[in-house]
């Protein structure tokens, strides 16, 4: 699974391979996905984003960074959790832990030029429906995370209107959780593609995914 476009198990046929373990609900699982596969999976991601960028660890198997409930984004103790993708990689494949969080529009991270947009329902709205960038699985095995360079008209936002629920932009302040990381069903995060980040401009985007003052500009999570 070292390839990224091949991700998605195939068979000699081109038909994906289910390859579903009987307790989770993601083909790319925790019990059927090495640390060396989950290390190689963020190796990977990261290779594709400029800066190399500064991560944060996950608090446990979920998609909470590991300042939840303890300390600020911004804080001295926050900045001290933060760790480089190299060595996120090596704590991945050496020590096995769960995974981290990737946050946008960060100076200090490295990410000052990244925008997310996530998708919680694909049938009401797509990645197809944007630009092609670089574009990862959630571990849900239900979401897709799409990765862009902010433009730099492009805010925070949540779905509202007719597309409510199918997903957020996060612009600023805002995570996702990178890919050989675990959800909490045990699914794994994972690369759908390794294509080049495209630029994102709010003129890319349909009305109901504009800022409103209804989306916080603070930390969120992220599926």
């Amino acid at each position: 699974m070292s390839q990224v476009d091949t991700a998605e198990h195939t068979n000699s046929e081109g038909h994906d391979e289910q390859l579903n373990c009987p307790n989770c609900i993601s083909k790319y699982c925790k019990h059927n996905t090495s640390k060396e596969e989950r290390a190689e999976f963020l190796k990977q991601f990261l290779e594709v984003l400029p800066h190399n960028p500064q991560l944060l660890p996950l608090d446990g198997e979920g998609k909470e960074p590991i300042i939840q409930g303890k300390c600020g984004l911004d804080s001295p103790q926050g900045k001290n959790y933060l760790v480089s993708g190299q060595e996120a990689i090596r704590r991945i494949r050496d020590d096995g832990v769960p995974g981290f969080s990737i946050w946008a529009g960060k100076p200090t991270h490295n990410t000052e030029s990244l925008v997310f947009v996530d998708y919680d329902d694909v049938t009401t709205f797509s990645p197809s429906e944007l630009p092609d960038t670089l574009t990862t699985c959630t571990g849900s095995g239900e979401g897709y995370h799409q990765i862009f360079i902010n433009h730099g008209d492009v805010k925070n936002a949540q779905a509202t209107g007719k597309l409510k629920g199918a997903g957020e932009v996060r612009a600023h302040n805002q995570h996702i959780v990178t890919p050989g990381s675990i959800h909490p069903s045990g699914g794994v995060y994972h690369l759908k593609n390794n294509r080049e980040l495209t630029t994102l401009s709010a003129d890319h985007l349909p009305p109901e995914l504009q800022p409103s003052g209804s989306f916080n500009d603070g930390p969120e999570t992220a599926d």
